[in-house]
């Protein structure tokens, strides 16, 4: 699901330094189950375009009273801050292929988290970004400890 509110904060250049981020609707967060068994995660994106920057946001201190996130903690998965480049990751024309045990580190101590990046020009376009808002899914914890 894509929230509309939160788009167009990414990809809206601010006039002032004050703008402050939306907060999120409680339902914005998506319950998502990792999968289990495999050695990767791929991620892919829409359309002819692939990525440049991809990574996890982590918020372990969870989200206070209004629904903010209290502490961020970044993992980069593909891109100039990571360990490999979205292109020595690239899987097929838009996709890349990430280690589960970097996804699974960066969200093991975290409820709430995002996954974001942001997506090469398709043509003469600009550069889009993306966030998607990520809450494990109940009894994650619990699946966990009887698979490990």
């Amino acid at each position: 699901m894509v929230d509309d509110e939160i788009t167009a904060w990414l990809n809206t250049i601010a006039e002032s330094d004050d703008d402050l981020p939306p907060t999120p609707e409680d339902d914005a967060w998506q319950p998502y189950r990792m999968p289990s068994g495999d050695t990767s995660v791929i991620f892919e994106a829409r359309g002819q375009t692939s990525f440049d920057l991809l990574e996890i946001l982590a918020y372990p201190d969870g989200l206070d009273d209004e629904g903010i996130p209290v502490s961020v903690v970044t993992y980069p998965l593909c891109g100039p801050h990571a360990e490999v480049s979205c292109e020595d990751a690239a899987w097929g024309t838009n996709g890349v292929e990430i280690s589960l045990g970097i996804v699974e580190e960066a969200i093991a101590d975290t409820e709430y988290y995002a996954i974001g990046g942001i997506l090469l020009p398709n043509g003469d376009s600009h550069p889009d970004s993306f966030m998607a808002l990520l809450r494990k899914q109940s009894g994650d914890a619990e699946l966990e400890k009887w698979e490990g």
